[in-house]
């Protein structure tokens, strides 16, 4: 018989093995830093952003040698110059873009949220169940990686 695990679950028993660590007996997830609570929170507010479709919002919340990939198979676009070109041509073909986010998950720097993202345009509407892969250092978004989860 054929197991398959999708990314969704492989990313949860990950999370779960951190959280383990090597411990014994019952486990308790840890409280958040403040570090963390704000890095979560910048994603969150990143996120959200993507539905007024405005670059100018968006530029900000990225270093200025960010690094995003938009699949995990997918040549880096560097530079917060380079991210921006980028959006600004995604935003001009679509009509309405939403990041509905499902959970989020913090550690230090690393933001993982998993998340459904809905781009609509002239021709079609596109939804992508994925994972995003955010790496903040001083509240900037020094790397990003999505991740599409095949269900």
């Amino acid at each position: 018989m054929k197991h398959d695990i999708s990314r969704r679950h492989l990313l949860r028993l990950g999370t779960m093995a951190t959280a383990l660590g090597g411990v014994s007996g019952s486990v308790e997830a840890a409280d958040w830093t403040a570090v963390e609570r704000a890095n979560a929170r910048t994603v969150t507010d990143f996120c959200a952003g993507w539905a007024a479709r405005n670059i100018e919002t968006l530029v900000p919340f990225f270093a200025e040698k960010a690094v995003y990939r938009v699949t995990e198979t997918s040549q880096p676009i560097v530079g917060r110059a380079a991210i921006s070109d980028f959006a600004k041509r995604f935003f001009e073909r679509m009509t309405s873009v939403e990041f509905k986010v499902s959970e989020t998950f913090a550690k230090g720097p690393l933001v993982l949220n998993e998340r459904v993202d809905i781009f609509v345009s002239p021709q079609r509407t596109q939804r992508y169940h994925a994972v995003g892969m955010f790496f903040l250092v001083d509240d900037k978004i020094v790397e990003w990686t999505d991740y599409i989860v095949k269900d």
